[in-house]
C-alpha cells in the first residue's frame, strides 16, 4: 500500500507543487495558514478577524485546529504539509479498509486488494478538493470494526470508546455528513444484527446508544461550540434560488 501510494502521488510528494484547485487555494490552505500561525505564534485561533467584520474560526470546525493529524502543520513547512495531510489520509484509509477486511477474517490478498481500491476510489479522489471530508470519511472502517466488534463480544465496552473516539475524529476532521452518514449505516447495520440473531434488541439498541453517548461526552468541546455557531448561522434559511448562483 505504501509503494502505491508513493508511486502515485511522487510528483506531489517530491516537488514544490501545491494543491491548488477548488476549493484548495480559495478556501483550506489560507484557512488552515491563518490558523496555525496563530497557534505558532502562541494564540489559539478562536477567531479570524479577516472575514467581515470577524468570524468565528474553532467553532467553524473545517479549520480542524484540534484534529490529530493536524499537528502536520506544526512540524513542517507549511505547503509540504498541506500536501502530506492530504495524502497521508489516502494512505490510511487503504491501511484502515485493510484493517476492517482482516477483521473480519477476509483473506490477507483479499483485504489488500480491498484496500487499494478504497484508497484510490473514485470518491477519496474526488474529495481532495474537500480536505475535511477526506479526513472524516477516512476513519469510517475503523469506527464500523470496533463497532461490529462491540456487538459480537462480550467485552464490549473498550469496543465501544475506540469506536467512539474514532467517530470523534471523523467529525474532528471537519465535515460532520461522513459521520452522520457512518451512523445511518451503524443503524441499519444494527437492525440486520437483530433480525439476524433475535432476541437481542435491547443489547443491539444500548450499544448503539451508548456509541452515540459515548461520541458526545468525548467530543463536547468541539460540538457545543458548533452547534452554537449553527444557531447563528443564516445557512439553513438559504433558499434553492441562492444556492444555485
Amino acid at each position: 500500500l505504501a509503494a502505491l501510494y508513493v508511486f502515485y502521488f511522487s510528483n506531489i510528494l517530491f516537488s514544490n507543487q501545491v494543491f491548488s484547485f477548488r476549493d484548495l487555494s480559495r478556501y483550506y490552505y489560507p484557512l488552515r495558514l491563518f490558523a496555525f500561525n496563530e497557534i505558532k505564534e502562541g494564540r489559539f485561533p478562536f477567531w479570524n478577524p479577516y472575514i467581515n467584520c470577524g468570524h468565528p474560526l474553532f467553532a467553524a470546525l473545517q479549520s480542524v485546529v484540534l484534529y490529530p493529524f493536524s499537528a502536520i502543520y506544526l512540524l513542517f513547512n507549511f505547503d509540504f504539509a498541506f500536501n502530506l495531510f492530504i495524502v497521508l489520509h489516502i494512505f490510511l484509509g487503504g491501511v484502515f479498509f485493510y484493517l476492517l477486511m482482516r477483521d473480519l477474517a477476509f483473506r490477507h490478498i483479499s483485504a489488500l486488494i480491498s484496500g487499494i481500491v478504497f484508497m484510490f476510489s473514485g470518491y477519496l479522489i474526488a474529495v481532495i478538493n474537500l480536505t475535511t471530508t477526506l479526513a472524516a470519511a477516512i476513519w469510517f472502517p475503523l469506527v464500523f470494526l470496533f463497532f461490529n466488534r462491540a456487538l459480537n463480544q462480550r467485552r464490549y465496552l473498550g469496543n465501544l470508546i475506540l469506536a467512539g473516539i474514532f467517530l470523534g475524529f471523523m467529525f474532528l476532521g471537519g465535515e460532520p455528513t461522513p459521520m452522520f452518514a457512518t451512523l445511518m449505516i451503524l443503524a441499519l447495520y444494527s437492525l440486520t444484527h437483530v433480525l439476524v440473531r433475535r432476541g437481542q434488541i435491547l443489547k443491539t439498541a444500548g450499544i448503539f446508544i451508548a456509541l452515540v453517548i459515548i461520541f458526545i461526552l468525548l467530543f463536547s468541546f468541539q460540538i457545543f461550540p458548533f452547534i452554537e455557531l449553527i444557531r447563528l448561522s443564516s445557512r439553513a434559511q438559504t433558499d434553492f434560488e441562492m444556492a444555485s448562483h
